[in-house]
């Protein structure tokens, strides 16, 4: 049986939908070590953020560096 809530006409629940050029569309996968992964994952735990919010920070960061160094 399908949990699957109808909500009233013009409704609408959840997330709000981001700005075209702010939405995250596109999936990248990489694959790393135990240890690698065990270390993102406490970056994250304190942080307090998802393990896809702090590795789309670092990516976010890492290009903006890249970007300054290509501009200057």
């Amino acid at each position: 049986m399908s949990t699957f809530r109808r909500t009233a006409p013009g409704v609408q629940m959840g997330r709000p939908p981001k700005p075209a050029g702010a939405r995250r569309n596109r999936r990248v996968v990489t694959f790393v070590t135990e240890d690698e992964y065990a270390e993102l994952k406490t970056l994250a735990s304190d942080g307090s953020i998802s393990l896809s919010a702090l590795c789309n920070s670092m990516v976010t960061t890492a290009l903006c560096k890249i970007h300054s160094r290509r501009v200057k």
